[in-house]
Order: C-alpha cells, then structure tokens, then sequence
C-alpha cells in the first residue's frame, strides 16, 4: 500500500453542499467534521450543550479526511523521507515532495502559468512562528555577517528601517523587536484607522531609501481587516525598485482557510502558513518564497538532512529548499496538510467566502447588543473575513468567554497575541468569534442569544 491523498478528499465535490437562496448549507459539510457530525457530536457546559465552535482563527476543527491521512501514514506507511534506500523512505520522500507542490498551487493564482510556479517554492516549518523566525534570523545572521557578501539584501545596520503594522500578531513583532536591538535597524509602524483598516497615507513617510523589510498580515486576527497587500507593494516600488527593493513578508495564516492567496500577484517575496488554521494538523506550516529571494539568504537553523559535505570546520549546503529543512520531517503531518488543502480547494474558494461573507453579516449583529463595541467596525463585508473581536461594556471578556462556554459555546478572549491592536482600540482584551466553513446561522444566533443572556447574567 502506497501513499496516496486518501480516498476520503477524493468524494468532496459539488454533492457536498447544496444551495437555498444563494446561502450555503453547511450541514453535509459539518458531517465530515467528528466534532460536529449529527449524532455524535462534541458537548460542553453545564447541560451537556452540543458544540458550538466559533473559535476557527485560533485553530480549525479537523475533517476526517485529514484526521485519516495521518492515521494512514502512522498505520501503513510510517518511513523517514530520505533516510534511506527501502520502499517506505522513498515513498515518504515522494508524498513530501508532492505536498510541497501542492503547497504552491494552493498560494498561487489558479490560472499562472507552470514557468511562474516553478519560480515559487515552500519550506515546510514546525509552524508560522516558526517561519517568521526564520525569516527574521536571516536579517540577523545576513548582518552579522555583512563582510562575507555585501550586496546581501539579507543585511540591516542602524541606517535601515523595518516596517511592520499595528495589526500584527506577536509572531511578527517579537523577532523583529529582537533583530532591531542587535542590529540597529529602527522599526517603524503603520498606524489603523478607526475602522480597523492600515493607514496607508502613512506609507509616504515612513518608506525611504533604507527600508528593508516590511512585514505585514494579510488579515488581521483581531478586527478581521483583510489588508490592502497589491496597494502596498504597489507603493514600495513607487519608491525602491530591483535589488534595493524591501523584502516584503506576508503573514497569511489569517487568510489562508478562507480567501484566495495568489501570491504571485501580491508582489511578496515570502509568506509564513500554519496548517492548523487550514483544516490541516497541528506542528506544521511552512515559508512559501520566490527561489529568487532565497539567493542570499543565510542558512539560520542546521544539522542533518540539509548537508552536502560537512569537513572538520566547513559545511557546504544542499539546494533549496532542502536547505532550510534540517533534521527530520513532520511527514504525517505534511501528509494530513497536504490532504487539508485538497478538501479547502475541491470546495472552493468561491463557495467557502459566499457562505461565510452570508454567516458574517449576521455575525456583525452583534454591534446591535447595546453595550457591544466591535473593535474595527466600519470595514466593508468584501474587506473582512468572518470575525468580529468586541466588548461588552461592564463584563470582562474571560467572565463572558466563561459564561458562554456554560452555554455550549466556545470563543477566544484575552488579547489574541495582539496586544498593540488592542491598544489602539483602548482595550486590554476582547472577546472574539471566528468562523469556519462548518458553522451555520444557528451557530450565530446562539452566540447572540448567549450574549444577551450574559448581559441579564451580569446585570449589564
């Protein structure tokens, strides 16, 4: 038996879902989710309340198909990719290679040509964090070792800027706070607007001759925001063009599960996934890159598996993206990611954002609750994903997130590693419901009527 995508993500075609004025029905595709099948379902809270799961942006539920591709590999086909000459490593090695293909036509645009995609490829990671990392290394290593290249776009001193937003998860501030106190390099901030929205006007400051990175997201885990990335860039090559050009780095762990990425088109050099936000397994992402942008970036991690010749003091490396990738892989859960992408692309991306822009606007109600402020409120539906972070006056978000879990219901609170978005808003934390492909009106509306009932709870 060989590995194969397994035969579950096979069936998921059009008979998956059907359509009643235009609005997706998610109950066939909830049944190929265990935790939320009919008749076996997750329950939860005082009364043994079926799931309900609005917490998607921080991890996705898992569909069979992807629970049994790892299952498979684990039961079947467990072999280590590339170490060794037998059947099962040279199987695991070929299944890795096809998901990183996979990968890549996933991030790309659907219609780019394969001379395009050739120029693209994926470096599988433990994670986002992982990849950004990563990233943020090769400044790091790129400047401590500034004599060796000096044309290295992977160099930083006190002269250059990094520029990043305020929308940004921990994962893309941290390392680049860490890169900036050892380089030097000054790390500058675009502002968000009341509505949640980049203030790009900003960018005519805050971009000069030594910018050198811009790291951005391409929606934000706190307001929703799907960030105005082709504007962006756009704007960067007003300013800076070829080798001067920033390197621009997309976070698109936000984005991924729910809109079209098509990197190709966004004028990226990097971007960092996570597979758990996609459907797929938790402990792996990767850094999708233009081979190009790689050139001269410097090897940040090392040990085996990456290696062409190690002497008693050199090492020369293999080439991308086997450079990137030391010691063993993740191969069951490459497998699972790789069978997490087949079911989000059999569904489609057109279907998935109708259904959830439709489940979206009436999670927006909610700014209807009085004492309900939602945190970046005036987004158009078409700029947001399927997620509304709030407060309700009076109630601490952990009290709320507890009492609704009492209910059934399961939401995030705290500050979602987003502290600085939060400030900006005048809040320490919030409350937030995500959605996935698998939630219904009925999910949204319980969420509401437990918010209410909250509210009569507190005496709010």
């Amino acid at each position: 038996m060989s590995i194969t995508s397994c035969t579950n993500c096979a069936s998921v075609d059009n008979s998956w879902y059907s359509w009643y004025n235009g609005v997706m029905n998610a109950l066939d595709v909830r049944s190929e989710f265990p935790m939320l099948e009919p008749g076996s379902e997750r329950r939860i809270g005082t009364d043994d309340a079926k799931l309900v799961y609005l917490d998607s942006a921080a991890t996705a539920l898992k569909p069979k198909c992807v629970i049994a591709q790892e299952l498979d590999f684990y039961s079947h086909n467990t072999g280590s990719a590339g170490r060794g000459a037998h059947t099962l490593t040279n199987e695991a090695g070929e299944a890795i290679e096809r998901a990183r293909r996979k990968l890549v036509d996933f991030a790309l645009s659907s219609d780019v040509a394969d001379v395009e995609k050739e120029k693209w490829t994926a470096v599988f990671t433990s994670g986002a964090t992982m990849g950004l990392n990563m990233l943020s290394l090769m400044f790091l290593l790129g400047s401590l070792n500034s004599d060796e290249n000096k044309t290295s776009r992977f160099q930083l001193d006190d002269k250059c800027n990094i520029i990043l937003s305020r929308a940004e998860h921990h994962s893309n501030i941290v390392p680049w706070q860490q890169v900036s106190k050892i380089t030097g390099a000054q790390i500058r901030y675009l502002d968000l607007l009341n509505s949640g929205e980049l203030d790009l006007e900003q960018l005519n400051k805050l971009v000069d001759e030594n910018t050198k990175v811009l790291s951005i997201s391409h929606a934000s885990n706190v307001t929703g925001v799907v960030h105005e990335v082709d504007k962006i860039t756009a704007h960067l090559d007003k300013f800076t063009a070829g080798s001067s050009r920033p390197i621009v780095i997309l976070d698109a762990c936000q984005s991924a599960p729910h809109i079209p990425l098509e990197l190709d088109i966004r004028g990226v050099d990097f971007a960092v996934v996570s597979a758990h936000k996609v459907y797929g397994p938790s402990g792996v992402g990767a850094v999708l890159g233009q081979k190009d942008a790689f050139l001269d970036a410097p090897v940040v991690m090392s040990g085996g598996g990456m290696v062409e010749q190690v002497d008693d003091f050199t090492t020369t490396f293999q080439a991308l993206p086997n450079k990137y990738e030391p010691g063993s892989f993740a191969t069951a859960q490459i497998l699972a990611f790789a069978a997490a992408l087949d079911f989000v692309s059999k569904i489609g991306f057109a279907d998935i954002r109708t259904h959830e822009k439709n489940l979206t606007s009436k999670l927006l109600e909610v700014r209807n609750i009085s004492s309900v402020r939602i945190l970046g409120d005036g987004v158009l539906l078409d700029n947001r994903l399927g997620l509304v972070a709030f407060e309700l006056a009076g109630v601490h978000p952990h009290d709320l997130g507890n009492y609704l879990d009492e209910l059934g219901i399961a939401v995030r609170v705290g500050h979602h590693c987003a502290q600085l978005v939060h400030r900006r808003f005048g809040v320490q934390s919030s409350t937030r419901a995500s959605l996935g492909i698998y939630n219904t009106t009925d999910d949204v509306d319980a969420l509401i009527s437990g918010i209410e009932s909250a509210k009569r709870f507190f005496g709010v």
